[in-house]
């Protein structure tokens, strides 16, 4: 009788992927990365933070410059991903984008291309 709740429960909760983290200390981390991270949460394959701050110092390799991220309250992921569509839009629509569009894509564009360089 358990064994067919727990699998019933386990069933239901297959596709579910989350976890939450209070706080996490970064201290040269797999990726290299140094920082705090103040209430994480995990949902899917995608990261949320209240507070994140990190950096990666350069290694003389494939890193010339210290790169940085930043998440506050939530929004780095959400902001990504409008960045995405405006990219994508400025890239393959017809008629092109509308002035306020064209401005949330510079804006957006200076705040995330700093960690790709």
């Amino acid at each position: 009788m358990l064994k067919k709740i727990l699998q019933k429960i386990s069933w239901k909760t297959r596709k579910i992927i989350l976890s939450i983290d209070i706080l996490t200390l970064l201290l040269h981390t797999n990726y290299q990365e140094w920082g705090i991270d103040l209430i994480r949460v995990n949902y899917g394959f995608k990261s949320y933070s209240l507070f994140k701050f990190t950096f990666i110092l350069p290694n003389g390799a494939d890193r010339r410059r210290v790169t940085f991220e930043l998440d506050l309250f939530f929004l780095r992921q959400p902001l990504f991903d409008h960045y995405i569509y405006l990219s994508d839009r400025e890239l393959w629509s017809l008629r092109g984008m509308s002035e306020w569009e064209n401005i949330q894509y510079k804006i957006l564009k200076k705040l995330f291309e700093f960690n790709y360089r």
